[in-house]
């Protein structure tokens, strides 16, 4: 029997909290990049992380909105190789449009 007031099981989780475990769910394309010599995005087979990440923020956009992270602040999140991070920035550049590191990337999704 469910606790007075609660209509779903997502109501017991916080807002924020279920926003932030959306967001997760993109991040995990990116899982594992940077583990092994082969696993980077200097190799174009690795690309479609970038397609598939993008996918996923799309499916969650109202915990993307919610967050309202903008390309900087995302990176802050996301663990990259250091030489993953400007290929990361120019494939989001060249599939979503970003303008620059502080655009929201809710408004270009």
């Amino acid at each position: 029997m469910p606790a007075p007031g609660v209509t779903s099981p997502e109501a017991v989780v916080p807002e924020e909290l279920r926003h932030k475990l959306w967001l997760q769910y993109g991040f995990e394309e990116l899982s594992g990049l940077g583990k092994e010599a082969e696993l980077t995005l200097a190799d174009p087979d690795e690309h479609d992380r970038i397609e598939v990440f993008i996918k996923r923020l799309r499916e969650c956009s109202a915990s993307v909105a919610y967050l309202s992270p903008t390309f900087a602040s995302l990176l802050q999140r996301v663990i990259l190789p250091e030489n993953d991070r400007p290929l990361f920035w120019n494939l989001m550049q060249a599939h979503v449009g970003l303008p620059s590191l502080q655009a929201r990337i809710d408004e270009y999704l």
